[in-house]
C-alpha cells in the first residue's frame, strides 16, 4: 500500500509542476463553460400561447 501512494504522490507533484497541464486541466474547461454559457444561457420566452 505504501508503493500505491508513493506513485500518487510523485504523479501528483509532477503534475503540478507542469503549468500547461494545470491550464488546460482547469483553467481551459472553465474558459470554455463561461463561453457556452454566455452563448446559449439566455432564457427565450415563448410568444406562443397554448390553449
Amino acid at each position: 500500500m505504501n508503493s500505491i501512494i508513493g506513485i500518487a504522490v510523485k504523479d501528483i507533484k509532477t503534475f503540478f509542476r507542469e503549468r500547461g497541464t494545470i491550464f488546460w486541466t482547469i483553467a481551459f474547461p472553465v474558459m470554455i463553460l463561461l463561453l457556452f454559457t454566455a452563448i446559449f444561457g439566455r432564457e427565450i420566452l415563448s410568444t406562443q400561447t397554448w390553449e
